[in-house]
């Protein structure tokens, strides 16, 4: 199975349009594409009035971005779709002001550097101060 195909499943399969009583949504992250999360928090609609927690685990196995600058680079074709993600999560807290809990393993970075990663992947949050970053330690 290609990641591709991988994609385009879990694009299939995550709709939550039809869970009303849904509280929260967890995502582990294991691949660079993010166009499956943000597919799936589309389908979040003001129906879901029990909807307040958003967690996203972010693999350790994910590229290291040393240096956002390069961040288009090593992110390449993903790049767009962490943005999407970025945007719509900054939706989500200014309509329903639920504050994303993000979190990496940080066996090895520390907070400072778990930061730094999470601000590349989520500029937007980050920088506004809405992420929550939770540690995994392992």
């Amino acid at each position: 199975m290609n990641l591709s195909s991988t994609v385009a499943e879990l694009n299939t399969s995550l709709d939550f349009s039809n869970a009303l009583k849904l509280n929260e949504v967890v995502f582990w992250v294991g691949i660079l594409s993010a166009v499956w999360m943000t597919l799936a928090l589309e389908t979040i609609t003001p129906a879901h009035r029990d909807f307040h927690h958003i967690t996203i685990h972010v693999s350790a196995y994910l590229p290291s971005i040393a240096n956002p600058t390069n961040l288009r680079e090593t992110l390449g074709a993903f790049y767009g779709q962490w943005m999407d993600l970025d945007r719509l999560l900054v939706q989500f807290w200014e309509s329903r002001g639920i504050r994303p809990k993000v979190g990496c393993n940080v066996s090895k970075k520390g907070n400072v550097a778990m930061f730094e990663y999470i601000g590349c992947l989520l500029p937007e949050v980050t920088k506004r101060g809405i992420v929550e970053l939770v540690s995994l330690s392992v």
